[in-house]
């Protein structure tokens, strides 16, 4: 059976025909998130179809649709409970019916953080690991977590998902959640001007007009201090949330993404160097890799997601 993959970011929204865990085809539609999901439904009812017809495949070949959502999600009632400055009209959008009545299919929906560490778990990085922790790192950061092979939910539908609001300095900067302080304040790309300033690197000429990971760590590897010390100030942020990660669930594997691990060469040993100095857990025994399928982790997921009985209640 194959089944359809759609992966809900920001800036666009992926969408992939999956066989036997495989993307064997996949088109990309920009988000235009600002407007919402629904004047989207359309376009990627014709995507679809399109995917469909391009590997001469039917409806009646789909086991079902994923859907990956950067929010809150309960997967059971198949609702996004809560979403922050994007596609700000899914709360209130019925994608089940949607996808029941137009194309004659269950849906199965998850948090995109959790839907990749799933594609992680099942095809990537995480393989053959049934206690696992994925740390996303980018505009922010984003967590989720495997445990004796469940993926972790709570009662409220957030266990996992909000490891970068982890308070890692009380006294630290302000977060869009309203706490202070929190990972995701403190190392993440949306609050990059904030966190020059903590720094005191919001002089540097490299920092105008708009600083990313990109140029911090570039910059950082031809030896410019204002950039070592931003990019050292936010690994050691990443390793403080990964111990915390590693207290609270005891992973076997940390899985790292996000396209600052591009420079994992650089990341990794960091990271592992800094938490080699913490107590209470085995830290030599815990990998810290980098994704393997990352870009399609989300899309992948849909597979697992829909063939389990548990997300089609």
């Amino acid at each position: 059976m194959l089944t359809i993959g759609i992966d809900i970011g920001g800036t666009n929204i992926k969408v992939g025909l999956v066989h036997d865990g495989k993307v064997i085809g996949k088109r990309m539609i920009d988000a235009m998130s600002q407007h919402g999901l629904q004047p989207q439904l359309k376009t990627m009812e014709e995507v679809i179809r399109e995917l469909l017809s391009e590997h001469s495949a039917g409806l009646q070949q789909l086991s079902g649709i994923g859907m990956s959502v950067p929010g809150i999600v309960d997967c059971n009632a198949k609702k996004v409970l809560v979403i922050n400055d994007k596609f700000n009209d899914v709360v209130g959008l019925d994608l089940a019916h949607w996808v029941r009545s137009t194309f004659n299919l269950p849906l199965a929906m998850d948090n995109d953080a959790r839907c990749a560490l799933i594609g992680e778990w099942q095809y990537g990085a995480g393989r053959g690991c049934n206690n696992l922790v994925m740390v996303t790192l980018g505009t922010g950061l984003g967590t989720s977590a495997l445990v004796e092979g469940r993926v972790m939910r709570g009662s409220h539908h957030i266990a996992g998902i909000l490891g970068g609001h982890f308070i890692v300095d009380r006294n630290g900067l302000q977060c869009n959640c309203g706490n202070q302080g929190c990972a995701e304040a403190q190392s993440s790309t949306w609050n990059m001007k904030e966190i020059l300033q903590y720094t005191g690197a919001d002089n540097a000429d490299w920092a105008q007009p708009t600083p990313d990971f990109r140029g911090i760590f570039e910059k950082a590897d031809t030896g410019d201090r204002f950039a070592i010390k931003v990019r050292n100030h936010c690994m050691d942020i990443w390793a403080t949330t990964i111990v915390n990660l590693i207290y609270a669930y005891d992973p076997e594997k940390v899985v790292m993404a996000g396209g600052v691990m591009q420079s994992a060469g650089v990341i990794i040993p960091y990271v592992k160097e800094k938490i080699r100095h913490y107590g209470w857990a085995p830290f030599d025994q815990i990998d810290i890799v980098r994704s393997s399928v990352f870009a399609e982790a989300a899309i992948l997921s849909a597979e697992y997601l829909v063939s389990s009985t548990e997300n089609l209640k």
